[in-house]
């Protein structure tokens, strides 16, 4: 596919509470991970139900009795469909969640983690609903017609899973974004030996900003289990992260805070003295927030911290950010997916300079 990683979005979520039998109408999009652009290839989905117990779920039914949806550019740029659950989950489940998957494959070079990583044969991230409740008698009137999250899982080589919910609405911090999927496929790597000099051990400090949802955070936390790891970004995105960790826990400590960069400086006492490893993904698409950035990193960091920045140049603006850093921070490449480059940033030492 030509056009990178896409994202199955729902424009419309089934309710939150469905009785059996009760039709229901889902919405579904393909676009790029701003939301700005739709797939322009057609695309055969195929819908599966999963119980509280992560087993697939046969009680749900199309109304037209298939199984797959078809997307297509041409008709609007989306797909519906009517469906109904014909039956209550087994028993002591009591939810289930839909779940949207690309049922084609590409040939796509030099991508065997990434597809490992969201579980697909193409470059088509699934989507989850949250949990919808089936229900024998009719639904409650306080049922939520439209659901605002959905989720993302992302696959590790163990068979874990992170779990992350994002915004169904179009959002900048509550998405998943390339660049956080290239992170995690950065530390697959890792993983699998290919150290690269970064070293994240289980006395490491880890602090990510601008987390987002907190996937990149949250898959080393898991992945790696060091020590702490701090997810912070603005005041907007704080719940969410909180959401996000409590839904992957038990893990290693992991904790939010909000966290302005231009006001690192007042605040710094409030993080570790020795932070090992900061993490940044998809930060630089705004050049009016580069100084803060670079003001951030130079309270947080020493000559010892390791700062993996995934990129993807989405504008030529960014390139200032490359200048901004001249003589002051060395960098070195040290993956790439597809359009999307993992940096490392270390500081350089007053005596080099």
């Amino acid at each position: 596919m030509s056009q990178g990683i896409q994202y199955i979005h729902f424009l419309k979520s089934p309710p939150s509470s469905v009785a059996v039998n009760q039709s229901f109408k889902v919405v579904l999009d393909i676009t790029n991970d701003l939301t700005d652009e739709k797939s322009y290839e057609e695309t055969l989905l195929e819908l599966r139900v999963y119980d509280g117990n992560g087993r697939v779920f046969d009680g749900f039914r199309l109304k037209s009795g298939d199984s797959t949806v078809r997307y297509t550019p041409f008709n609007g740029g989306y797909c519906s469909f009517e469906a109904a659950f014909t039956r209550l989950p087994p028993c002591g489940t009591q939810t289930v969640r839909l779940a949207a998957h690309a049922a084609q494959a590409d040939t796509t070079e030099d991508v065997g983690v990434l597809k490992a990583t969201i579980q697909s044969d193409c470059l088509i991230v699934p989507v989850w609903t949250t949990d919808i409740h089936v229900t024998n008698g009719p639904k409650p009137s306080s049922a939520i017609e439209n659901q605002y999250q959905c989720e993302r899982y992302l696959h590790m080589e163990d068979g874990r899973v992170v779990r992350i919910l994002e915004d169904k609405e179009e959002s900048i911090a509550r998405h998943l974004w390339d660049s956080g999927l290239a992170m995690c496929c950065f530390l697959t790597s890792l993983a699998n030996g290919n150290s690269a000099g970064v070293n994240i051990k289980s006395s490491s400090v880890v602090l990510e900003l601008g987390s987002g949802t907190g996937a990149a955070g949250i898959f080393l936390a898991k992945q790696f289990s060091p020590q702490k790891t701090i997810l912070t970004d603005l005041v907007d995105a704080v719940e969410l992260l909180q959401s996000n960790s409590q839904l992957n826990s038990p893990c290693s400590e992991i904790e939010v805070q909000e966290l302005d960069w231009y006001k690192c400086a007042s605040i710094r006492s409030h993080f570790p003295e020795k932070i090992d490893i900061i993490l940044l993904s998809d930060v630089l698409y705004n050049q009016d927030t580069h100084d803060g950035l670079l003001e951030a990193l130079d309270n947080l960091a020493d000559q010892h911290t390791q700062i993996l920045l995934a990129a993807k140049e989405r504008h030529q603006d960014e390139r200032v950010f490359w200048q901004k850093i001249q003589g002051k921070w060395d960098s070195k490449l040290l993956y790439q997916l597809l359009y999307c480059q993992v940096f490392e940033l270390r500081k350089v030492s007053k005596n080099a300079a």
